[in-house]
């Protein structure tokens, strides 16, 4: 299964985020950690430190910094926070802190994603409340993945709590996160209906994300409906058209001929309450189309899933869905591995064929739709 349609199964899982946070407080237990309990001592940083952080400034290449500083603001933001950016830039490391007030709400922006991403070395501050914060958890997610998968550096710092308070999740640690359990229970456990979105621009492989998700999990369900060419079919047949095939591809019945929207509406709302569905609607360009088809999540039973493809970024946001899913183009590299499996059912072009390869690939903008169409165009 490719790592877009994973991630979107990760969305999908009602206890992801949560049990992700407990496993990233105790993953970066045993690393070499520095440990403070008075915010106005004199911070000197450990050779071992510098040695790491100066090196990685000589091979950091274009990356915008070196150093990213993961705290809670209300804990640390203006003493001991202020101490440790203060001495690791007069040591000459370019150090990045949230000044801007990046992160707005429960989730961190793109903005901090890319400087966790491209920096070399990350310290996260485990504090009095860093574990009651959403957001400096989701950061510490995304140190854990880049710790992971691109060898960043991680040095936790310890400020005013021990390794063991956030290893094991006792003292303010176990009331943090028995706050988190309250509320995901209230929210997310007890109704388990869930809507994810899809965004990005045609062919970049939206379809093909949500159908990998579809055929991996529809089994699970009690009803299964993966509805295409939303856009399309809604100008073409109209949307009671759309609402009985809804019905018959969950319900397995015909004798539903539904004529108006209105009827639409009553149908799937008694029908389906209390079952467990998924359904993907796929190419949706219209708040309307989300209004008649799933409404919103009350309409279903519990543990039902709702997967949105769309253009329109507004229509993900005004059908509030749980989480939206942004696929990216492909790089030249990715692009020309994926135009060779089609056009020559192997990772590289022949060398006769490696040039024109590069030029077609180039053309077709990192989009995996017009790679797939430039080889049956040209070369079937």
């Amino acid at each position: 299964m490719s790592s877009s349609s994973s991630k979107i199964l990760g969305y999908l899982s009602s206890s992801f985020t949560f049990e992700r946070w407990r496993r990233s407080t105790t993953n970066l237990i045993g690393l070499q950690l520095m440990r403070f309990c008075n915010s106005k001592v004199d911070i000197r940083l450990p050779k071992s430190f510098c040695f790491v952080a100066s090196s990685s400034s000589e091979s950091s290449g274009g990356s915008s910094y070196e150093v990213f500083l993961s705290f809670n603001g209300k804990d640390i933001c203006t003493n001991f926070a202020d101490h440790l950016y203060n001495a690791l830039v007069d040591s000459g490391i370019r150090t990045f802190r949230d000044d801007e007030e990046l992160q707005k709400g429960n989730e961190i922006g793109s903005a901090l994603v890319t400087a966790i991403q491209e920096s070399r070395i990350s310290i996260p501050i485990f504090s009095m409340n860093y574990g009651a914060s959403k957001c400096c958890l989701n950061e510490l997610i995304e140190i854990c993945e880049c710790r992971r998968t691109m060898k960043q550096i991680v040095f936790p710092i310890f400020y005013k709590v021990e390794p063991r308070d956030v290893r094991n999740q006792i003292g303010v640690y176990a009331k943090a996160f028995e706050e988190h359990q309250k509320r995901f229970d209230e929210t997310n456990l007890q109704k388990c209906r869930k809507i994810v979105g899809i965004h990005g621009l045609g062919g970049i492989g939206k379809t093909t994300i949500a159908r990998a998700v579809y055929n991996t999990i529809f089994h699970h369900f009690e009803g299964y409906s993966f509805t295409e060419n939303i856009r399309e079919n809604a100008q073409k047949y109209g949307l009671p058209h759309l609402q009985n095939q809804l019905i018959f591809d969950i319900l397995k019945q015909k004798n539903h001929n539904i004529t108006s929207v209105d009827d639409g509406i009553d149908v799937l709302q008694q029908r389906f309450c209390k079952k467990k569905v998924l359904i993907v609607l796929d190419d949706v360009d219209q708040d309307i189309h989300l209004k008649c088809l799933v409404g919103d999540c009350e309409w279903f039973g519990i543990r039902s899933k709702i997967i949105i493809t769309s253009r329109n970024e507004d229509v993900l946001c005004a059908q509030e869905a749980y989480d939206i899913y942004k696929p990216n183009v492909l790089d030249l590299d990715h692009s020309l591995q994926l135009f060779s499996h089609h056009a020559f059912r192997r990772d590289q072009p022949p060398e006769d064929y490696l040039d024109l390869s590069k030029a077609m690939t180039k053309t077709t903008g990192g989009l995996p739709l017009a790679l797939q169409v430039t080889v049956h165009l040209y070369f079937l």
